[in-house]
């Protein structure tokens, strides 16, 4: 039998050889509630002075009735491929500990690091804060408070150019408290 364990050494489970089989619902109704978040979002940040752009990323050719519904409601993408895009985005920019993630519903949102909860490193001290922080400005800004928002994204900024306080991810040898304290005292002193 194959050793069926993931890189971090946990069991794997075992499927054998049966097929899996999954259901996507996509609704008009769905797809066009979110097309209108989005382009509303990127008008406000295009009148703020930041980048105003929506993309699409659907894979409409496999999918034409349920991807091929955000092509024609307006360029956007669902999350499992907006998931796949904000890893690919946050490696480039370096690294998951850096990527925050806002989660927007009816009436509701949540904020997030796009990382999850980094069980790999999980009680080291090692985990990068950075991206939770971020989430944390990206809440304020949906709260309304941007000034406090930009003010935090500042702070955060201020702490990677001095380059002293980062984590392993980032080339440092910080803990994470260590971080998010050095973020809190540049976030004070502003």
């Amino acid at each position: 039998m194959p050793d069926l364990s993931d890189r971090t050494g946990r069991k794997v489970k075992d499927y054998g050889t049966a097929g899996r089989f999954a259901v996507k619902l996509v609704t008009p109704k769905g797809a066009l509630r979110i097309a209108r978040f989005a382009v509303e979002l990127a008008r406000k940040r295009k009148a703020e002075g930041k980048p105003g752009k929506v993309t699409c990323v659907t894979k409409s050719n496999v999918m034409p009735r349920t991807d091929g519904l955000y092509q024609e409601t307006v360029v956007l993408c669902m999350n499992l491929y907006g998931d796949i895009l904000s890893d690919l985005g946050a490696e480039t920019a370096g690294g998951l500990g850096l990527a925050p993630a806002g989660n927007f519903g009816d009436g509701r949102a949540y904020f997030e690091s796009v990382h999850g909860s980094a069980p790999d490193i999980a009680g080291q001290g090692i985990a990068n804060p950075t991206a939770t922080i971020r989430s944390a400005a990206l809440m304020l800004e949906h709260m309304g408070m941007g000034a406090e928002a930009q003010r935090l994204d500042a702070a955060v900024g201020r702490v990677y150019r001095d380059g002293r306080t980062l984590t392993p991810d980032q080339g440092g040898t910080a803990k994470t408290r260590e971080v998010a304290q050095a973020v809190l005292a540049e976030y004070r002193n502003a």
